[in-house]
């Protein structure tokens, strides 16, 4: 890993904008702007080093998860089956190239995992809106793994700091 990091960097830029140039801003309505500026770059100092791991796990879970619905799901009606055979198509091909898209550090290296969380997403949402209109309500699995990414978003974005308000 190349350092500093860029959350390290973010951190130092905070300190500063907090050490040298918050003291000289006095006008009220330029030095609120300032604040809510360090505030902001404090939560990306806090979760830009931690979004490789989080879509990394992300990707992995949604992977698991979806994977086992296909495996478990009972029949459905008629008019859903072609639509859950393109579903399973597309789900199963990335499957495959989601391997290839664990990344590193920095936007290059999250990319690609990027594209693989927001495509296994919507392969989620129809998944789950076939199941709904099937069953009449989402499957456990599924409801287990919304759960799951919220609390993973939640710490990856760094929520609930001290000065997070």
């Amino acid at each position: 890993m190349f350092r500093p990091t860029t959350g390290e960097l973010l951190g130092r830029v905070c300190a500063g904008l907090e050490t040298s140039v918050l003291p000289t801003v006095t006008d009220g309505g330029g030095r609120r702007q300032l604040k809510a500026a360090i505030h902001l770059l404090r939560r990306l100092e806090r979760s830009w080093d931690r979004l490789p791991e989080y879509l990394a796990d992300d990707n992995r879970d949604m992977l698991t998860t979806i994977g086992g619905v296909f495996a478990t799901s009972a029949s459905l009606p008629v008019s859903q089956e072609a639509r859950w055979q393109e579903l399973r198509v597309r789900f199963s091909t990335l499957s495959a190239a989601a391997a290839d898209a664990e990344g590193g550090n920095g936007t290059a290296g999250t990319a690609r995992p990027a594209e693989v969380n927001t495509a296994l997403q919507q392969i989620l949402e129809t998944l789950d809106d076939i199941l709904r209109s099937s069953a009449g309500r989402s499957d456990a699995a599924l409801m287990a793994l919304y759960r799951r990414m919220v609390a993973r978003e939640m710490h990856a974005l760094a929520t609930g700091a001290a000065d997070d308000e």
